[in-house]
């Protein structure tokens, strides 16, 4: 897939900061809503929009250990995005 295709896989900066962290963080909720100063419950709704977007590209990211193996494949993609 070559950049102009994937678009940072047509995700907001904001959502493309928040998967980063979920790599980062190895997953918690409450870590990547500590290290970027949002709630726990904005962190779900952006992963839950994340999720939708990716799901309707064709990525298998339904089950956790899929969601964020996916983002730290495609971390250094996301963050050349920011």
């Amino acid at each position: 897939m070559t950049d102009t295709e994937h678009k940072a896989y047509y995700l907001t900066p904001r959502e493309r900061s928040v998967i980063v962290a979920l790599a980062k963080t190895a997953g918690a909720d409450a870590q990547v809503a500590a290290t970027l100063d949002l709630s726990r419950g904005t962190v779900k709704v952006y992963l839950s929009r994340i999720r939708e977007k990716l799901r309707v590209r064709g990525f298998n990211v339904e089950s956790r250990y899929n969601f964020i193996t996916w983002a730290k494949e495609h971390q250094a993609e996301l963050e050349s995005a920011e």
